[in-house]
């Protein structure tokens, strides 16, 4: 059976400036950074969806993946020192986003989509009524995951069927929407893996981390596509963690 997905979100340029230090600057007791490569990648919303993509075509598969991106982008510029892979410096230029508009085009994607994958970075893109706006507007029986960093009201549970955390983000929210709300959090915890409902899932393999960058990205990614497939929560949540896994072995936002 053919999928369709839709990744809905905010993107950036991901732009990692590798190169070394061997002196400070004589003007202030700052190292002096020498650049010697750069690479780029699309991040947030963007790296769901080329993480989505890369593993329908592992798989051989010809599920549809669509998108409804900001119109501009953000930039995330990391300055990391080639040897150790320590950064030295982040600069974030957040660009004026465009807010999200409910299209025809945007109706349409939306109204034909299974799942729904909403990356939110809260760049001013999305609203909480946009995202209850997509709610009204997609198809009986499609799934809708929600990766967001804004504070989360109660009524967002009510319009999602999968909320995905971080571990400061899950510990921010209420006890009261921890606890009634639990069959839809899926809480990520780093090296030690994912909570669901009470449950948690480990890393079972786990490998030298050097860039977690986007990580969060893979592993929402990993697993919408496996629940999608399997049906199954626990089973694709164990995925999304050796996914997650895969790429934080790698340097700078990897494509699992």
């Amino acid at each position: 059976m053919q999928l369709n997905f839709l990744v809905i979100g905010d993107i950036c340029v991901d732009r990692f400036v590798y190169g070394h230090s061997k002196r400070l600057s004589p003007e202030a007791p700052v190292p002096v950074f020498t650049p010697t490569d750069v690479k780029e990648n699309g991040g947030m919303a963007e790296n769901v969806y080329n993480n989505l993509r890369s593993l329908i075509i592992a798989d051989n598969e010809n599920h549809c993946v669509n998108s409804i991106f900001s119109e501009s982008t953000a930039n995330k510029i990391r300055y990391v020192d080639t040897k150790t892979n320590h950064y030295f410096l982040r600069v974030d230029e957040d660009n004026k986003i465009p807010k999200f508009h409910l299209t025809e085009e945007n109706k349409n994607k939306i109204s034909k989509s299974d799942c729904i994958i909403i990356s939110d970075y809260d760049k001013g893109f999305l609203s909480i009524s946009d995202i209850e706006l997509i709610f009204m507007h997609k198809k009986r029986n499609a799934k809708i995951f929600l990766d967001t960093k804004k504070n989360i009201p109660e009524q967002i549970f009510r319009v999602v069927n999968y909320l995905k955390l971080n571990e400061k983000e899950y510990n921010s929210i209420s006890e009261y929407n921890r606890s009634n709300y639990r069959d839809k959090i899926i809480a990520t915890l780093g090296e030690n893996g994912a909570c669901y409902n009470n449950v948690y899932f480990h890393v079972k393999s786990p490998k030298n981390t050097i860039d977690v960058s986007g990580a969060g990205d893979t592993f929402m990614a990993a697993l919408c596509y496996h629940y999608m497939i399997s049906e199954n929560m626990g089973q694709s949540i164990i995925f999304a963690n050796e996914k997650a896994s895969e790429v934080v072995s790698k340097r700078g936002v990897a494509i699992v």
